[in-house]
């Protein structure tokens, strides 16, 4: 009979808790801005204002938590999973440089469309390494197609 340590299981219990209310917190915010966006015509003058601060705040959102997996998740460099959460946390490291040089440039430089810029270079060039992620992630999910898949 497996004995059960109730200090273990009380952590795992906080930490599912964590975890439900991160996952609530993260819906209820994307519905705010869903509707936030799916009512700006009733608010043309300040959407500009608030898109251009919002994409640098979820850009560093992505970041905050690439890092935290990284770090969560880092074994060595040989270490598949490492690798993949790396190529991960550097292109969203450059998105947010992107994102959060384009809200400079709005707010403190006061350009209207900075295009093109060398922020449109941060911002491409982080497609590489999230993409280098998914080439790497795809093949650790073991899936199997059948040839009639596609016909």
């Amino acid at each position: 009979m497996r004995k059960i340590n109730p200090q273990h299981h009380s952590v795992e219990q906080t930490t599912d808790s964590k975890l439900k209310f991160a996952y609530l917190a993260c819906l209820i915010t994307a519905v705010g801005i869903a509707v936030v966006y799916g009512f700006q015509s009733f608010y043309l003058d300040s959407i500009e204002t608030f898109s251009n601060i919002i994409s640098p705040l979820i850009a560093g959102i992505a970041v905050f938590s690439s890092f935290y997996a990284l770090k969560i998740y880092w074994i060595n460099i040989q270490s598949q999973l490492s690798r993949i959460w790396l190529c991960f946390t550097i292109g969203t490291l450059l998105w947010f440089f992107g994102e959060l040089g384009w809200a400079v440039y709005t707010f403190v430089l006061n350009v209207e469309i900075p295009y093109p810029s060398i922020l449109d270079a941060f911002w491409l060039s982080g497609y590489v390494p999230l993409f280098v992620a998914l080439l790497l992630y795809v093949p650790s999910l073991n899936l199997q197609y059948q040839e009639k898949c596609f016909f």
